[in-house]
């Protein structure tokens, strides 16, 4: 096989991997480790958040394959606005390693909203996402 088919067949795998990671969660939607009070992972459980709070949604990003998260939705911001975003790198040398992007808010209002997020090529304009999730904000 030649090198170019090698690495389409190795890139199609790393996203296939990205992607099912993103959708795979994790059990709490706090996570539990140092540092991560207010990161939000699973978008099956809503975000319970207090007006003036600041918190993140991590999911999984592979920035080696074009691919990045961005809005699908606008957001109501009477509730919630957006503080930034971050590509976070591996913690490994593998070449197509999967990081993780972390997009920050502000809960500034009591109200209930979603935040919708999709993976894409920003390039590709008519492109189908290779993912999408939709993460519930309360805030109380």
């Amino acid at each position: 096989m030649s090198k170019v088919v090698i690495l389409s067949f190795f890139m199609a795998t790393m996203l296939c991997l990205a992607v099912s990671a993103c959708s795979a969660g994790t059990k709490t939607n706090k996570m539990d480790e140092p540092g991560n009070a207010g990161e939000f992972s699973d978008p099956a459980r809503p975000i319970t958040v207090n007006p003036g709070e600041e918190w993140s949604i991590t999911v999984s990003s592979n920035a080696t394959t074009g691919y990045s998260w961005r809005l699908a939705a606008p957001l109501d911001e009477k509730v919630v606005k957006l503080v930034g975003s971050r590509y976070v790198a591996p913690r490994t040398d593998l070449l197509g390693a999967p990081g993780r992007e972390v997009w920050t808010f502000i809960a500034t209002a009591s109200g209930k909203t979603t935040v919708s997020l999709k993976y894409i090529r920003p390039w590709e304009k008519d492109g189908i996402p290779a993912g999408t999730t939709t993460f519930t904000v309360i805030v109380k």
